[in-house]
């Protein structure tokens, strides 16, 4: 498993496992039953968040280190193979 993704599912868990803590902390009285229904609301949230940062919002994170690219380029590829150098014109 790469290390990104290890990163984005320890980052789910710990978000899984805040959301869960203040639904039981402002919720009185606490039962098992309970319980069962504000594991599944968190776990229900979590994964609506995570699907909405994978596909869009991680354009805008300002957490991320990583730079983001997109758009289009255009540019060269130099190479080399058997000694002969080539140049190649990208789109």
């Amino acid at each position: 498993m790469a290390e990104n993704t290890r990163s984005f599912i320890k980052k789910g868990l710990w978000i899984v496992l805040i959301l869960f803590a203040i639904r039981c902390l402002i919720t009185k009285p606490i039962s098992l039953y309970n319980c069962y229904g504000f594991a599944g609301e968190a776990i229900g949230i979590t994964l609506i968040l995570m699907g909405l940062y994978e596909r869009w919002l991680w354009q805008y994170s300002p957490l991320e280190k990583i730079p983001k690219i997109k758009g289009k380029y255009s540019g060269y590829i130099e190479y080399s193979y058997n000694g002969s150098f080539d140049k190649k014109k990208l789109r």
